[in-house]
């Protein structure tokens, strides 16, 4: 994989923002407000602007961590805040791990394990994937390599 980010989005909860931000630490999160525009961030993304407003939690660490590090992160620090996110999620707000990824190869394989689909459940969080092939033939099945942005696909 080229690239893979892995976040916890808040949805539908704008008026909790604050507390939320104050549970979890301001340098972990950041704010989408409705009408703000989404592509410029996520180029590929369906929608212009955010339909709702929009907390984003970023528990890893600063460096640049690979898909599995990230997950691994994102689902420890789910597990650490579960009896907080199940009374966010049970309060109405909308939980979800957003996992964007971009490859250059149609084939990927992603593995969720047990306890992270346990925890899931638990505090009532959906997973989202982006997958942004940027080549869309594979050179192993012998067709020709895909040549720029507009042989893109999102899944």
């Amino acid at each position: 994989m080229k690239h893979a980010t892995v976040v916890l989005r808040v949805i539908g909860a704008g008026h909790l923002h604050p507390g939320i931000a104050d549970r979890f630490g301001s340098e972990r999160v950041s704010y989408r407000k409705a009408g703000d525009r989404i592509r410029d961030e996520f180029p590929f993304s369906h929608e212009e602007t955010w339909p709702g407003d929009v907390l984003i939690v970023n528990p890893s660490p600063p460096a640049k961590l690979g898909f599995r590090e990230q997950l691994k992160s994102v689902m420890e620090f789910v597990g650490h805040h579960e009896v907080f996110l199940t009374d966010l999620s049970r309060s109405g707000a909308k939980l979800n791990i957003y996992c964007g990824l971009a490859s250059d190869f149609h084939v990927n394989s992603l593995e969720l394990e047990a306890e992270q689909l346990r925890l899931l459940g638990t505090v009532g969080a959906s997973m989202f994937f982006r997958i942004v092939v940027d080549k869309v033939f594979a050179d192993t099945e012998g067709s020709p390599r895909g040549e720029g942005p507009h042989d893109s696909t999102t899944i």
